[in-house]
């Protein structure tokens, strides 16, 4: 397996930041900078302080979910005009049908209904948002191989 892929098939963002996690931890761990101490422990501190660094939320509001503070992941379009996750506006059972966690928007207090709709461009620009995570992650680590 390798850690990049190139093709177009669309990859579980779970699994993409997985795969980035690891694939820092693995050059991290090949560079002259875990060396610093003598202690492995420090070195697995330093790379989690790294990793931590790189996961924190968006600067772009646009880019929360704004009922639950967090990056959003599949944003939709509620029957109010307003855009939460999926996984905050959806019931989703193990297959059964897909239900509105909540009856009426928290923000304008309209009655809301299914079908919500996927929002393309800030899908767009979350995928930016973590492409850009990941190559930061990526110059990160060839600096610290660099440094060998």
């Amino acid at each position: 397996d390798s850690f990049i892929t190139t093709d177009d098939k669309e990859e579980d963002p779970i699994e993409r930041e997985e795969k980035a996690n690891e694939l820092a931890r693995v050059l991290f761990l090949r560079s002259s900078s875990s060396l610093w101490s003598d202690n492995d422990n420090d070195s697995t501190i330093i790379m989690d302080a790294v990793i931590d660094s790189l996961v924190n939320d968006p600067d772009n509001p646009l880019l929360l979910d704004p009922l639950m503070m967090t990056p959003l992941e599949d944003p939709v379009v509620l029957s109010s005009g307003y855009i939460l996750d999926r996984a905050t506006a959806i019931n989703d059972d193990d297959g059964k049908a897909s239900t509105l966690r909540m009856d009426t928007c928290p923000f304008s207090r309209q009655p809301l209904s299914l079908p919500v709709h996927p929002c393309i461009p800030i899908r767009n620009a979350i995928r930016a948002w973590e492409t850009t995570r990941m190559e930061y992650c990526i110059v990160v680590a060839t600096k610290f191989i660099a440094i060998q």
